[in-house]
């Protein structure tokens, strides 16, 4: 008996040892499964997405920086599930190298994003027993390629076909002490790139295919736009359809921060609530601006819709809005209604034709609304109506493949323009030809946004804006108010510099050109004590880790800056930086495939003193099984003998 109870006993610690084996083995398959990126997730070099496994990945690690590297076809990936929640906001980047005509090189093709919260629990309006999956500051009720970002920037990322569906419940039914119910807050949003932009900085981006929703804060390309976002150079040729109670609009459905030089060309329909439906944005906020911007879709919800802002805090004359114009029509009017005061100084215009309604704009026909528009330096007044510089149309979305290097630049003498159909309802379509930016057109804000993503390099958005690029020459301090908080300025307005050709150097005012070299004289000395200061700091290259990376791999960047002046530096101090940038790269690669999901040469030990204690712990028990079993039976001789 003794005998069978010790076998029972080493066979069940055998097990147990195989057991725990198996779980380390299957902790280390999970591992090596994830999603493996190039890149190392920073700002200088983020990870490298290429397929739809990789886009998925990046919920994983919402603080990273990312970079589009190849168009996407999400067509065989199924429903996609937002990237970032209210509470677990995306906050790193997300950006794309442009074609020399500003265009995205690659693009995220046939997304389809379905959020079934709302059929899941059963929202129903009126009381907080409808949402029964609310949760305070956390809530999973956003739908787009990002459901939530926070202090995020997203520039030239275009969504291409897009089909977007949320079935979450918006409403407007309050408490009787006034307290909102669930659904009424900014729980919500749904579009195409983002669902509820906290923070975030949006440029070059664009989406076309449909929006479908029940929430509130629904647009083509952003749900809800907070006071602290920005979006510029922007477009969406989506068709916007919503029931959600408030703001609707073409491109965002609730604008509470800064929009410039954006379009939109969907036809919208919006919910219950219809007069915060608009073919541009559903709602303004009071202290939101809208300048440059156009739409041309039709609003299609009955007699109630407005043509360009859906709501405006009720002003006759709309707060921080200028140089706007639309040309389509609310469905249910047969004339325009100015519906408020005329806001001449602005430079709102209706196209004449157009039906519906809209506070503080004035009729005209096309040629008074491309005289008054070529005054700003963000319109181009060449075709039937005014466009925007700086924005390039993609009309041919089939030229983005996976694999390929897509859209081309044009002919840069063409140039996008709406035409305007002459159908009874004079509504207008967007039939556009590929164009280009003009050298000296617009302002810095889309080369300064961009160059803020991609670790201080030139605009990535298109070609560089010479005027803008001498507002910034002529805003530097003189020469001996230089300080070392200038470098990243200066390094910027070098890039786009030496990007410019020949005919665009000649154009810059010699006074310009001055006070840049001597701003880049002081800067290099500069630069160059900085460094010195920041080597003899570092520890010893042997001690280096992955958390000194990002700090060499700063200093590179300016050693790439200072260039032939290194000759006068120290040869110690630029010894112990080479041997420093060799040893972060080695650390930035370990760390990369550490982030990616492979296995580092420190697990790959690990793993193998626990093999090796499993491998000894069985051999162990084998050998006392053996022993005991072999004395149990020596025992049993000895008695039989005596017997």
């Amino acid at each position: 008996m003794k005998k069978k109870e010790t076998l029972k006993r080493s066979i069940f610690r055998i097990l147990t040892i195989v057991c725990a084996a198996c779980l380390l083995l299957s902790m280390v398959a999970l591992n090596t499964s994830a999603v493996s990126y190039s890149g190392s997730g920073t700002k200088a070099d983020p990870y490298i997405v290429e397929t739809p496994e990789q886009l998925n990945g990046m919920r994983d690690n919402l603080s990273a920086h990312y970079k589009l590297g190849n168009t996407i076809d999400m067509s065989k990936f199924g429903k996609f599930i937002p990237i970032g929640w209210q509470g677990t906001a995306f906050t790193g980047s997300f950006v794309c190298d442009a074609n020399s005509d500003g265009a995205p090189k690659y693009a995220i093709k046939n997304l389809t994003v379905y959020n079934d919260a709302g059929e899941k629990y059963g929202h129903k309006t009126g009381s907080n027993a409808g949402y029964v999956d609310f949760k305070q500051g956390a809530c999973k009720w956003q739908a787009g390629l990002f459901g939530w970002t926070k202090g995020a920037t997203i520039t030239n990322i275009a969504i291409l076909n897009a089909d977007v569906t949320n079935t979450v419940v918006g409403q407007n039914n309050m408490n009787k002490d006034w307290s909102l119910n669930p659904g009424q807050g900014d729980e919500q949003g749904t579009g195409a790139l983002i669902g509820v932009a906290e923070s975030t900085t949006i440029s070059g981006c664009m989406s076309s295919g449909k929006i479908n929703s029940k929430s509130n804060a629904t647009g083509g390309l952003i749900g809800r736009l907070d006071e602290a976002s920005s979006i510029a150079y922007s477009y969406s040729k989506t068709t916007v359809t919503s029931s959600g109670y408030w703001n609707t609009g073409g491109l965002v459905g609730t604008c509470q921060g800064s929009m410039s030089c954006c379009f939109a060309t969907g036809d919208v329909k919006g919910g219950a609530t219809e007069p915060t439906t608009g073919s541009l944005c559903g709602g303004k906020g009071e202290t939101s601006t809208v300048s440059s911007c156009y739409a041309t879709g039709k609003v299609l919800s009955d007699s109630n819709g407005h043509n360009f802002i859906g709501f405006d805090n009720g002003k006759d004359v709309p707060d921080g809005m200028y140089y706007c114009y639309f040309t389509g029509s609310v469905k249910g009017y047969s004339s325009f209604d100015n519906a408020g005061v005329e806001a001449a100084e602005q430079n709102l215009y209706a196209l004449k034709g157009a039906s519906g309604r809209q506070s503080g704009f004035t009729v005209a026909a096309a040629d008074k609304i491309k005289k008054t528009f070529s005054s700003s330096a963000d319109w181009d007044t060449r075709g039937k109506l005014p466009t925007l510089k700086k924005i390039h149309i993609i009309e041919d979305e089939a030229k983005y493949v996976p694999g390929a290097v897509s859209n081309p630049a044009p002919d840069n003498t063409s140039s996008a323009t709406p035409s305007q159909e002459a159908t009874s309802s004079q509504t207008t379509s967007q039939t556009t030809s590929q164009g280009a930016t003009s050298s000296n057109a617009g302002n810095a804000t889309q080369s300064e946004a961009t160059s803020s993503v991609v670790s201080g390099t030139a605009s990535q958005s298109g070609p560089t804006d010479v005027a803008a690029l001498v507002e910034k020459m002529n805003a530097l301090p003189i020469e001996d108010d230089v300080k070392l908080e200038h470098y990243e300025t200066i390094r910027e307005i070098r890039q786009q510099y030496e990007a410019l050709n020949a005919d665009q150097v000649a154009s810059i005012p010699v006074d310009a050109v001055k006070k840049y070299n001597a701003a880049l004289a002081k800067i290099i000395p500069i630069v160059m004590a900085d460094i010195t200061k920041q080597v003899n700091e570092l520890p010893d290259v042997k001690k280096l880790s992955s958390k000194d990376y990002e700090t060499i791999m700063a200093l590179k960047e300016k050693l790439a800056f200072i260039g032939d002046n290194v000759e006068f530096m120290e040869e110690t101090v630029t010894e112990k930086l080479n041997a420093a940038i060799a040893k972060a790269e080695e650390l930035g690669a370990d760390s990369k495939e550490t982030s990616s999901g492979k296995i580092t040469l420190i697990e790959w030990a690990l793993i193998g003193v626990i093999c090796l204690f499993i491998v000894c712990a069985l051999t162990v028990e084998v050998i006392w099984t053996y022993s005991v079993c072999k004395r149990t039976k020596s025992l049993k001789s000895e008695l039989e003998t005596e017997e």
